[in-house]
């Protein structure tokens, strides 16, 4: 029979949803048989192993690093973790070690953990200098001074000695030192999640790079990916930790409550459960393991975008559909196939020196119908360049093509900003009517 759960019982969310479930985390002895689940916890002396269990998922068996306190052990993968995680999930996550020992360890701050000292603890195990390196969690700064590389605590910005700190007031002092560098055009300060990748970025992406075959000519698009995931990943989480808003003036129009780092945040205890070191420390390899799964999926999909601006390249250069029409299909991308589009085809229309030409493009949908979206503003802006025309929003089916005198009209968002046909023809005439429509 199984121990009964002895510190707490939490809700994790390992990789943002794909794995959810109890998580118990139990605390015994080796020969503990306690079977009552209304007995008290058993009370353990610090060197004594946590025993984590995810559901079915069994846990590698580790041993003990000398003079460790408060072991959070090595374990083994879960089935939607990368196997790039490895070193990750082997990763000590320790209170105390042999001094020693501190020479090739990683420090940060013990109590609640907090998003970016988790991803940046997660970014290093990355590389092979630090893969085999343990963890300490302390606020002594004695021990931060003993250890190698220290993130998220100890008062110090100093990169040459791996000492990776933002909330020590002369922080605010020189411009490159808080953001990602004025040369890049970011200028939210940098959290030790956002140092870390800022000095070691480029190198991580290069091993991902290798490690998942990637080929070689998208060694020539680093600095291109450096960028974006700072901007798509990264950055986020430099500004929720340093307080930044992420809107000017006024109020929100709705709460944004599923970043990463509130993922993070609920992985703490809460405020009426044990949360003692070795509880702490557990759920914090599983923040290192949440932030760096999340972060490679990040890469993966970049890298796989970048596939896609060849085929955006190609619609741009082949001029769309020559019918005598040009001065309106010059304003609608026609793809051929689906795909990635919305950064490339920003990049592009400044590299071609079109900005602002397309307002829609329109690619097939696999069952010999079309697809049409307008084009944003802006990447990842929801208002469009020109939406779909508003006597057309919200209707569908019949009642659309009724309206718009096109036959096999699906629909046309509320918004504006998609519509649909079950011919590619269909939607081309579609959108060349949007395209000439003035709104009163």
């Amino acid at each position: 029979m199984l121990p009964s759960p002895a510190i707490l019982k939490t809700i994790i969310k390992v990789g943002g949803g794909v794995f959810s479930g109890m998580f118990f985390s139990s605390v015994f002895s080796s020969n503990d048989t306690t079977t009552d689940d209304n007995e008290p916890p058993t009370q353990i002396s610090s060197s004594q192993e946590i025993n984590v269990s995810a559901m079915a998922t069994t846990m590698a068996t580790t041993n003990h690093l000398t003079g460790a306190v408060d072991l959070a052990p090595g374990r083994s993968l879960l089935p939607n973790e990368s196997k790039l995680q490895e070193a990750c999930a082997a990763t000590h996550v320790i209170s105390d070690l042999d001094p020693s020992l501190y020479s090739k360890a990683i420090c940060t701050h013990s109590g609640s953990f907090h998003c970016d000292e988790a991803l940046a603890i997660g970014l290093l195990k990355l590389l092979p200098k630090w893969r085999d390196y343990p963890v300490i969690r302390t606020r002594s700064t004695p021990i931060h001074n003993m250890c190698e590389m220290v993130v998220d605590v100890g008062g110090t910005h100093d990169h040459a000695n791996c000492r990776y700190d933002h909330h020590q007031k002369k922080f605010n002092a020189e411009f490159q030192d808080i953001t990602l560098g004025k040369e890049t055009g970011f200028t939210t300060k940098l959290s030790s999640a956002g140092l870390v990748y800022k000095y070691y970025g480029k190198e991580i992406l290069n091993e991902v790079r290798l490690a998942c075959g990637a080929p070689e000519e998208d060694a020539a698009m680093l600095e291109k990916i450096w960028k974006k995931i700072y901007a798509g990943f990264i950055e986020h989480v430099d500004g929720i930790d340093n307080g930044i808003d992420f809107f000017e003036g006024g109020t929100p129009n709705y709460l944004v409550s599923t970043t990463l780092s509130s993922r993070v945040g609920d992985l703490n205890p809460e405020w009426d459960q044990e949360s003692g070191d070795i509880v702490l420390n557990t759920l914090f390899k599983e923040a290192m393991m949440l932030t760096q799964k999340e972060f490679l999926e990040k890469v993966k999909r970049e890298y796989t975008n970048l596939k896609a601006r060849s085929i955006v390249r190609e619609a741009i250069v082949n001029g769309n559909v020559k019918d005598g029409k040009e001065e309106i299909d010059g304003q609608i991308l026609v793809f051929s196939q689906v795909c990635p589009w919305e950064d490339h085809l920003f990049e592009l229309e400044t590299e071609h020196d079109i900005v602002g030409q397309y307002k829609y493009m329109v690619f097939p949908d696999g069952k010999g119908g079309g697809n049409i979206r307008a084009v944003p503003v802006a990447y990842k802006s929801f208002t469009s360049r020109k939406a779909l025309p508003k006597p057309w929003r919200g209707l569908r089916d019949q009642e659309l093509s009724d309206l718009t005198g096109i036959d096999g009209c699906v629909f046309t968002h509320n918004a504006g900003f998609c519509g649909a046909n079950t011919t590619f023809e269909g939607a081309m005439a579609m959108t060349r009517m949007a395209v000439q429509f003035q709104e009163e």
